[in-house]
């Protein structure tokens, strides 16, 4: 299951869908603990909203939100 979850963020990564409701964006990264990390900061990227948002929360709770993520952000 962690490896589909791993592979689903990796395609929703490379179609960029500018909208995503924010209900698929939290079942895809509701479980991060399978995620590593730094796939994680690459949706910091994201053009969808829900998708950033998801990623923040989770390096949050991972207290992870380093120098690299708050890059990501600003870009």
């Amino acid at each position: 299951l962690q490896t589909s979850r791993v592979d689903a963020v990796r395609e929703l990564y490379e179609l960029q869908p500018a909208a995503l409701r924010s209900s698929l964006a939290e079942a895809i990264f509701s479980d991060g603990s399978g995620l590593p990390t730094p796939l994680i900061v690459e949706g910091l990227k994201h053009k969808s909203a829900s998708v950033r948002r998801a990623a923040l929360h989770i390096l949050v709770e991972r207290d992870a939100l380093g120098a690299e993520a708050i890059g990501a952000l600003l870009e």
